[in-house]
């Protein structure tokens, strides 16, 4: 259904987008909380045992063990959102392909964890596009939610989601599948502002902008289904 977009549809649109950002970052200030937990516990035994002299060399050990762990975890929660801050605001540093998709997967990995998705990642390292990290993260943010929505909608038990990059020399070719029904519509039609199978809170604005991003890059977006439902677009790199 193409339905007029009307200023309630923006403001649902806006509220959409602030629910999943407060969702992502609710996640990291949990995946945060945790090891700084186990660092304040660890330390907590330690003078404990300092003070009954029970502190031996291998007790030692297995603490430092839970320190390295923790840090590790701890390291790279801030790693990854650092990398999602960079992407949108088209960072001159971070203009990887890798660095991309796996910031926009860490900003959906909430939601496809409450919606039961195993989403798959399987992208190259150190391949830099021509289109600017801004586009591209708005390109394939749009082309995933949309993969998930059509999950969570038509699928109590989750799915899968798979999104892979390959090297074709000159170009990288990025697909976007999911288990999902499909389109019940043709691809152009789908891809205008307003249409949408989706709940009453979602505009149908989506799959329009990525249509036209990719008009203003010169790109074509392709859709087929197979055993799977699958977005495609071929990329020049830079």
């Amino acid at each position: 259904m193409t339905k007029k977009i009307t200023e309630q549809d923006l403001i649902n649109n806006s509220l959409n987008e602030y629910l999943r950002f407060s969702n992502m970052l609710s996640k990291t200030v949990h995946d945060i909380n945790n090891p700084l937990a186990v660092f304040i516990g660890q330390l907590s035994i330690i003078n404990l045992m300092r003070e009954r002299d029970m502190l031996t060399p291998e007790k030692l050990d297995l603490i430092l063990s839970k320190f390295a762990s923790s840090s590790e975890t701890f390291k790279d929660r801030l790693e990854n959102l650092r990398g999602f801050y960079k992407v949108p605001v088209n960072d001159a540093s971070y203009q990887k392909l890798h660095q991309i998709m796996y910031s926009i997967s860490y900003y959906f990995e909430n939601e496809t964890y409450n919606n039961n998705i195993n989403m798959t990642l399987d992208v190259p390292q150190d391949i830099e596009l021509q289109i600017g990290a801004d586009k591209l993260f708005i390109i394939c943010k749009n082309l995933i939610q949309n993969s998930i929505e059509s999950i969570a909608q038509n699928s109590k038990d989750g799915g899968n989601l798979q999104i892979k990059c390959e090297d074709l020399g000159e170009e990288v070719k990025i697909s976007i599948s999911d288990s999902g029904p499909g389109l019940v519509c043709p691809v152009e039609m789908a891809l205008e502002l307003g249409y949408t199978t989706r709940t009453k809170s979602n505009p149908g604005f989506g799959l329009a902008m990525v249509s036209e991003l990719l008009k203003q890059n010169k790109l074509e977006l392709t859709y087929k289904k197979e055993e799977n439902c699958m977005f495609s677009i071929i990329y020049p790199k830079k």
